[in-house]
């Protein structure tokens, strides 16, 4: 278990301000921001290596704020891993135990090594392994002396696509049979969500929301959560609440939500939640806007659309789906779309952000 409490921290220009953060335990837990937000610098300060200006750190209950890193029991992976270039795997990842003089090194190192499936490597060097089992070996080192606490600096940012997904499905199932509370940082979305039970957003050193990947996706508090989560359907309008029944005026065009909001509101709509036909849908289809397509970009499995309905709305549909409807630049459609999946955004306090941490 990890909990900060009204923490501040100062390197330079930049800050962390009054962080409030509880990370249960055996929760894997990812710490997501565009660069810049200070997610490096939060990290180090759970690990002991920045100093903390006010607040508390505390890892397992117990109040670690001012304890040296080598006192917090913590295990920790930078960025660029830090293996030790003229130790073997088998010492790079021995080199915990040794320091403890552990008493069963070889069992627990041959353990550790079949469970992140990298026996095969002990006699090699690090310079002679690839990225993914660099970090393999890293995150061995790390667990070998059974931390209260994992913490992940962007592991797999010098990874390609394919080798992220899989190493993702490698750190999920080592934590699962752990269970090792872990703090995961990286600024992409695809993995934060191959691997999270729970995710922070941090921008320009504030926390600005905490849940479940599912809730920030579909529901961002902010513009600036919205838009980093790639909500591309953000506007600005006019609310009204009546008789039960929420209308948001924005420009000719009136659209139903289900929130209880009132005057100039700022929204946002998923464009996976928005479907487009070339026939007038069922009234029962909620919010039902007509307009022309200004632009078609495939994307793999996903081809995004841009129609023209007095303001711009963008809509991922399934390439298949979209396909078999065959429309172009400039085809007449319906665009649809329910009242729950129209999200009201609270207001941005917008900070510049700071040089990365």
């Amino acid at each position: 278990m990890i909990e900060l409490k009204n923490l501040h921290a100062k390197a330079g220009n930049f800050q962390l301000e009054d962080i409030n953060l509880r990370i249960e335990s055996g929760e894997y837990f990812v710490l997501l921001g565009p660069t810049g937000a200070g997610k490096t610098f939060l990290i180090e300060c759970i690990c002991g290596l920045r100093r903390v200006e006010c607040g508390e750190v505390f890892i397992n209950h117990r109040n670690v704020t001012h304890l040296e890193p080598a006192d917090r029991h913590v295990g920790y992976v930078p960025q660029d891993y830090a293996l030790f270039p003229t130790m073997t795997v088998y010492d790079n990842i021995a080199f915990g135990l040794k320091a403890r003089r552990s008493s069963r090194i070889r069992t627990k190192v041959l353990e550790m090594a079949d469970m992140l499936r990298i026996s095969h490597l002990l006699e090699r060097y690090p310079q002679s392994l690839s990225s993914g089992e660099r970090q393999r070996v890293a995150v061995a080192r790390a667990l070998i002396t059974e931390p209260d606490v994992l913490l992940l600096d962007e592991p797999l940012s010098a990874l390609d696509p394919s080798t992220t997904e899989s190493l993702c499905r490698e750190l999920k199932r080592v934590q699962n049979q752990m269970r090792t509370t872990t703090v995961h940082v990286c600024h992409n979305f695809e993995e934060m969500l191959m691997v999270a039970d729970r995710t922070g957003i941090l921008n320009a050193g504030k926390l600005v929301q905490v849940g479940k990947p599912e809730e920030i996706f579909r529901r961002p508090k902010t513009e600036f959560v919205a838009r980093f989560v790639r909500s591309r359907n953000i506007f600005v309008g006019h609310a009204t609440f009546q008789n039960g029944e929420c209308r948001i005026n924005l420009g000719e065009l009136t659209i139903s939500c289900q929130a209880e909001a009132r005057g100039k509101v700022c929204f946002s709509i998923r464009p996976e939640e928005i479907s487009i036909s070339p026939v007038k849908p069922p009234d029962e289809c909620g919010n039902i806007l007509i307009g022309a397509i200004q632009r078609i970009e495939l994307k793999g499995a996903l081809t995004e659309i841009e129609v023209d309905v007095g303001v711009i709305i963008v809509s991922w549909m399934l390439t298949p789906a979209f396909a078999r409807l065959n429309l172009d630049v400039g085809s007449q459609v319906y665009v649809h779309f329910e009242a729950d999946a129209v999200n009201i955004l609270q207001s941005d306090e917008r900070e510049q952000g700071g040089e990365e941490l």
